[in-house]
């Protein structure tokens, strides 16, 4: 793990990242105080998973019941599977830019909400995950909340094909999700990372690197998410400290595994039409255990 500089800021801050992923999602957040190196901590223990203590991420998918209230929100969707309502998943799709046209599975959507309301929706639940673990897992935990979260700074994730109209969308979700006020300065709380160049950080922060890291050296990072597989390339300029220059643009296709899952499902409808094994349960049961084992 690489050392951290120390904060040099006067003031505490509360700083929350969330990555919404088309499958998949999680959060972290550090506070910074004035000449101490900053800490990442994950949130994990979301509601609804069994292994609370080593679960760092929950499913992207919302539950809506008929009329349009949001009744469940992560794993605890999974409680409510023979209720009657709307799960909607892969909504993050619905914010991709037309260059990335792709015939991807249908978005159940509650009639009342377009996919910014939806967005909005799950960034309330996962800046509500944050808050939960804050004031349970440290020891001054309310007051930190209670005095930084007003002025937290928030970092959103988005792919590498993402530009600055995905990025004015995602704002407007988190200001309808009340993460921040709709004032210029609540929306300057707001800063963009894409996530090819969060997994490379990921990386560094690791050690995943080592000694590789020598001047002159070149590293492709390749981000294999649930909707898109984002590639960034970079070569080191210097060793010490760590600086890199990009090589390329980043590139970003929508081919993640929600994609590979569709056309394993369309495969096993066509082999198994005609049999008692070609019905819709069935051929969804197999594309979940598709998911889990593949």
């Amino acid at each position: 793990m690489t050392i951290r500089s120390t904060y040099q800021g006067s003031r505490p801050m509360l700083v929350i990242a969330i990555d919404v992923g088309t499958t998949f999602s999680g959060a972290a957040y550090t506070i910074l105080r004035a000449g101490k190196p900053p800490e990442v901590y994950n949130v994990n223990g979301y509601k609804g998973q069994e292994n609370k203590e080593g679960n760092s991420k929950v499913p992207s998918v919302l539950f809506y019941s008929p009329s349009g209230e949001l009744l469940a929100c992560g794993s605890e969707v999974r409680k409510l599977r023979h209720k009657k309502g709307i799960k909607t998943e892969w909504f993050k799709l619905g914010l991709r830019p037309p260059s990335m046209a792709i015939k991807a599975p249908q978005v159940e959507m509650p009639y009342d909400r377009d996919v910014i309301g939806v967005f909005g929706d799950f960034l309330k639940y996962m800046y509500e995950c944050v808050r939960t673990h804050i004031i349970d897992t440290h020891i001054d935990g309310w007051s930190v909340w209670s005095s930084m979260s007003g002025t937290a700074h928030l970092v959103l994730s988005h792919p590498n094909g993402w530009g600055a109209y995905q990025q004015g969308k995602m704002r407007e979700a988190a200001i309808r999700g009340g993460l921040i006020p709709d004032t210029p300065e609540g929306r300057e709380r707001i800063e963009f990372v894409t996530e090819g160049e969060a997994s490379f950080h990921w990386c560094i922060d690791k050690g995943l690197a080592g000694t590789s890291l020598q001047e002159g050296t070149r590293i492709v990072v390749a981000d294999l998410g649930g909707g898109t597989i984002d590639v960034s390339s970079f070569i080191v300029t210097t060793r010490s400290p760590l600086r890199l220059k990009e090589q390329m643009a980043p590139d970003c296709a929508l081919e993640g595994s929600i994609i590979v899952s569709k056309r394993f499902a369309d495969y096993e409808r066509r082999k198994l039409r005609g049999t008692p094994y070609g019905g819709n349960d069935y051929i969804e049961s197999l594309r979940e255990e598709f998911d889990q084992e593949a």
